[in-house]
């Protein structure tokens, strides 16, 4: 198909990391254990080390074309973005603001990483098929987040070493 440039696709990624990383650095200040501080801490870290590389990426992309269709695709990306756990800023804060517990927290971790991988899978469909491999590299990077949570959750269950 090929129908997104991925300059729009990291565009969308930055929205996502900035998020990630405001998410992530509120809950290592709430944190009840010292394990999910550790994590969020680090979670943080990796978010701030992907805008970093996202900024430097940024201007090396080729800019979509002026068209009319490039609207078309941007109602979409913005209707696929409001979408995600952490779309609106309000809702995402008022989550965050009701968390009690470090599973809760960890909880919302997960569905934050798991509504970026599905959003970067369905960009990732539609990207230009020579700028794929970049959109996969965020896949993967919200992946591992998504696995570091999972096992967490699971060591402050009892469920795992």
């Amino acid at each position: 198909m090929g129908v997104f440039f991925a300059k729009e696709i990291l565009e969308a990624g930055v929205q996502i990391e900035t998020r990630g990383l405001a998410f992530y650095q509120a809950m290592a200040q709430k944190a009840q254990s010292e394990s999910a501080r550790k994590l969020f801490l680090e979670l943080a870290r990796d978010e701030k080390d992907h805008l970093r590389s996202l900024e430097e990426l940024l201007p090396h992309m080729m800019d979509p074309p002026d068209t009319w269709e490039r609207e078309e695709f941007g109602m979409y990306l913005a209707e696929l973005a409001e979408s995600h756990v952490f779309g609106k800023e309000e809702g995402w804060k008022k989550s965050q603001e009701a968390l009690e517990t470090d599973i809760q927290a960890l909880d919302l971790g997960i569905r934050f990483e798991k509504d970026s991988v599905l959003f970067m899978e369905a960009l990732s469909q539609m990207a230009r098929p020579q700028e794929k491999a970049v959109v996969d590299k965020l896949i993967q990077w919200e992946k591992e987040h998504l696995l570091k949570l999972v096992r967490a959750k699971w060591q402050l269950l009892g469920r795992a070493r």
